[in-house]
């Protein structure tokens, strides 16, 4: 369970961290002439990858009794 928490907690602070940091640098942030784009493409990639910050709720939760657990269902 604990690695459940982290999984939905860190993605999802990754996620918002890299898009603030786009903002941030406004205009320049989304081009090749900055590194903020490797950053979110990193943070994208790894939700794919990983899962998405909602899916590890969902695990979180049927692991602790509140949903079924559809993962182990098939």
């Amino acid at each position: 369970m604990p690695a459940a928490a982290a999984a939905t907690v860190c993605s999802e602070t990754f996620r918002l961290a890299t898009a603030e940091y786009v903002q941030l640098h406004g205009g320049i942030g989304f081009t090749w002439e900055h590194n903020a784009h490797l950053y979110v493409r990193r943070a994208r990639s790894g939700a794919v990858l990983l899962g998405t910050p909602a899916g590890h709720r969902a695990r979180l939760a049927a692991l602790i009794g509140l949903a079924p657990n559809t993962a182990t269902a098939a």
